[in-house]
């Protein structure tokens, strides 16, 4: 399994520019409830060995998810990739921007449907 290191700042992937794969086809509420979707997945998926603690977005412990939720959950490292490559690539297409009447005026977007769920303003801006 390959890492891959994303960085929303720079829109980079392994250092690489990203150039992105689409235009913009939703609205910004579409694109945070996809986000959402993802994060869900990746919050609740199956921890593997060399997980990244300097992750962007926060990932149950294997010692706070159900046996269940252990057995169930997805992939670790395909959930990542998935969520943080759709956020990479809504903010280099512009479908993820900073709209003060949606995310507000402060310096981070907090998701009201999971509050661990937070998007930088500097990761868009």
């Amino acid at each position: 399994m390959k890492k891959r290191s994303i960085d929303f700042k720079n829109r980079t992937i392994n250092g690489i520019t990203y150039e992105g794969r689409s235009s913009p086809t939703m609205s910004l509420k579409d694109c945070l409830s996809r986000i959402e979707e993802l994060y869900e997945t990746y919050k609740f998926s199956t921890p593997t060995e060399g997980d990244d603690p300097n992750a962007y977005f926060y990932a149950m412990r294997s010692s706070e998810m159900t046996d269940a939720e252990l057995v169930l959950g997805a992939d670790r490292f395909e959930s990542k990739v998935a969520l943080e490559l759709f956020v990479l690539d809504a903010i280099v297409s512009h479908t993820l921007y900073w709209d003060k009447s949606i995310m507000g005026g402060n310096w981070y977007w907090k998701s009201k449907k999971d509050p661990d769920l937070v998007i930088l303003r500097e990761w868009i801006e």
